[in-house]
């Protein structure tokens, strides 16, 4: 579900009548990281632009497909900073982004929320189980920091595949400007795309080895020629 409102969960989880996981977005700029601005950072090759708008979220938690490499205090997203400047929060950060802005542990990376600037120290990396098509985020922040902030949230939910049609139907009538979408679809599209693919791959290895075997019989065919011209010669 895309474009949800805070103020719907209730309901949303009322129709739905299973556990939903909502996922606040907060769309922001890196300023500077380290004080280095980010049109000057150089990420390693293969990463993201430092330049790009991100989208930042809120936690009290680490996802189920996530885990702490590395922490200020042991396995916790965040750690008090004892700074002067109270617009100093601690900032959980993943791994690939560390990466990209060339940052670490105690690093301070400084964003821009639609003309707000908010500075992050990072007190623990994140790195992911797998890469799959799973939500995730470069940068968390505790919830009392960002939840106030213009934010669009989106939201899962695992139901019964028989049950789909008539849950998108409820939420379209109550909820006009939610997006749904059947995750359940995606994936049947996307296997049979697999399947297919394997399919041209199987038949272009076959016309491979086929174009092979008929070069082979050519040359064994031109070898034989010539050596019956040979004899006829002799």
């Amino acid at each position: 579900m895309l474009d949800v409102q805070s103020d719907q969960h209730d309901d949303i989880d009322a129709i739905i009548e299973a556990p939903v996981t909502y996922y606040p977005v907060i769309r922001a700029r890196v300023e500077t990281a380290n004080d280095v601005p980010a049109k000057d950072i150089e990420p390693e090759d293969g990463f993201d632009d430092p330049t790009r708008v991100f989208n930042l979220s809120y936690a009290d938690t680490v996802m189920d497909t996530e885990y702490i490499t590395e922490s200020l205090t042991d396995d916790a997203l965040y750690t008090p900073i004892d700074a002067t400047n109270e617009q100093i929060k601690p900032l959980s950060i993943l791994d690939t982004a560390a990466s990209m802005l060339n940052v670490g542990m105690g690093d301070q990376v400084r964003f821009n929320i639609q003309g707000i600037e908010i500075v992050g120290q990072i007190t623990s990396i994140r790195t992911r189980y797998e890469r799959g098509p799973s939500p995730y985020f470069y940068f968390l922040f505790e919830p009392s920091v960002l939840s106030a902030a213009p934010q669009i949230q989106f939201a899962t939910a695992h139901v019964s595949e028989d049950t789909i049609p008539e849950l998108q139907g409820k939420l379209v009538r109550q909820f006009p400007a939610v997006t749904t979408i059947d995750g359940t679809a995606i994936a049947k599209q996307i296997q049979e795309l697999v399947v297919q693919m394997s399919r041209l791959v199987y038949v272009f290895t076959l016309l491979a080895l086929l174009t092979g075997v008929m070069v082979l019989i050519s040359s064994l065919l031109s070898t034989l020629a010539r050596s019956y011209e040979g004899q006829r010669v002799i």
